[in-house]
């Protein structure tokens, strides 16, 4: 035990001196900063008008439903149940008998990571207004997924979890309720970050979910390729995998995080990203955003940080970010390694299996977007993992700082990216066919 806890202080001493150092030095006020969108002169001043509907300080805490709700748009809220019993919570923007869209979140998010942003520029409001039938999705453990059929939160069994789980079992029965309500053959599908890693997931394990899929969009995430690692942080916690997962799980009860220090973070996060918030609590808060997704100043607004801190990072399985940094460390793609014994046990083989995604047969309906900036997936992994997979479309963001949360929370993502996924979701789908009895899934 004090062997794995040495070593997790070991992987974490580059985010400790990180932060240290930088309290050390920040001043007291802001020096003069330039760019092609911003000045910097103690506050942010962005060029592009920016009207954000919340009431950031007062409303940080409003649930997915009630933010909808505050865009005049109606809202409606399903629970289903997986395989394995955990009851997951979907929220729903309706337009009857129009194009049902599934948004996937990434990892240690929720649904409230499509509704913030902007005026009207939130991926779940834009869609909406498009006048498409938006679902969003949470995957189990998160803040609106919480509940099993006979599992609490504080048994460790409850967090036994990994990207396998989350692709086997929660994806596809959120698509098939989609499709069960809707009555659609068909959905379109955005994931953000893992969020696309657990579809891509879903249509190499399950091919026959290629069939129920029409057009797909991944937005800073995985094709396959992890050659990679452009985090300074996250490559050193790669080699301290195997210790971090034990911490995790002995610990801290299966949890990435012990639930003090998420609810520590989610009540000073909103108070030092606040807009009026004076220079040296502003500057922490730019920091922190530089420290996890890059620098790209004036691209995301406070007032969305505020929003999203209040509630990230939501609950997350250490089993989830250890098959993460087992995907960065083994530079593929593959279910998780449980160790030389077990893998023999549960897969046949000393090795876990790797995703065969040459059985996901709908990659020609497959977009990917990248940021050049995006510290979580490089440029080129997504390049050459495309590749492999011919008919496959590739878009680079035209901004040469666009990083990871800038997917989500930029204001100018509804014109770099969401634009070209509307015009896309407009073109004629594939035909529908009816599909075979074993292509039905949990509702068909």
């Amino acid at each position: 035990m004090m062997r794995c806890f040495r070593l997790s202080l070991q992987a974490l001493f580059p985010l400790l001196f990180s932060i240290g150092f930088f309290l050390i030095i920040v001043p007291n006020n802001a020096e003069e900063v330039e760019s092609n969108s911003i000045n910097i002169t103690g506050q942010l001043k962005v060029q592009r008008e920016c009207d954000f509907k919340l009431d950031y300080n007062k409303e940080a805490h409003l649930s997915t439903p009630q933010i909808i709700g505050k865009y005049g748009l109606p809202v409606e809220t399903h629970e289903l149940e997986t395989l394995d019993g955990f009851v997951l919570k979907m929220f729903r923007i309706p337009a009857p008998n129009k194009p049902p869209v599934f948004l996937s979140h990434g990892f240690a998010c929720s649904s409230r990571c499509f509704v913030i942003n902007c005026d009207r520029r939130a991926l779940a409001i834009k869609l909406a207004d498009e006048g498409f039938d938006v679902w969003l999705g949470n995957y189990r453990g998160n803040e609106y997924s919480e509940k099993h059929q006979y599992l609490t939160k504080a048994n460790r069994r409850y967090w036994n979890h990994g990207i396998d789980e989350l692709a086997m079992y929660d994806a596809p029965a959120m698509i098939d309720y989609v499709l069960w309500i809707t009555k659609q053959p068909r959905l379109n599908w955005i994931g953000h970050g893992l969020g696309s890693a657990y579809i891509i997931g879903l249509l190499a394990l399950k091919p026959n979910y290629n069939d129920k899929v029409n057009m797909g969009f991944t937005l800073g995430a995985v094709t396959g390729v992890y050659n990679h690692i452009p985090h300074p942080i996250l490559k050193q916690f790669v080699a301290f995998e195997r210790p971090l997962y034990r911490l995790g799980m002995t610990a801290f009860g299966g949890k990435m995080l012990p639930g003090f220090v998420t609810s520590f973070w989610h009540k000073l996060h909103p108070t030092i990203c606040a807009r009026d918030a004076n220079t040296k609590q502003f500057g922490l808060c730019l920091f922190w955003q530089f420290l996890f997704d890059g620098y790209h100043p004036g691209q995301i607004k406070p007032e969305a940080l505020t929003m999203l801190s209040a509630s990230y990072p939501n609950d997350v399985s250490v089993k989830i970010f250890s098959q993460w940094l087992q995907w960065l460390g083994s530079h593929r793609v593959a279910q998780f390694n449980h160790g030389h014994y077990i893998n023999l046990l549960r897969y046949g083989t000393p090795g876990p299996p790797p995703y065969d995604l040459r059985k996901i047969t709908s990659w020609r309906r497959i977009v990917h977007f990248y940021g050049e900036n995006d510290w979580y997936i490089h440029p080129e992994d997504v390049r050459d993992g495309a590749a492999k997979y011919p008919g496959s479309t590739v878009i680079r963001v035209n901004d040469s700082m666009w990083n990871h949360l800038d997917f989500i929370l930029g204001q100018d993502a509804d014109t770099m990216v969401y634009k070209t996924i509307v015009e896309k979701l407009r073109q004629p789908g594939i035909p529908a066919v009816s599909l075979p009895q074993e292509s039905r899934g949990y509702y068909g």
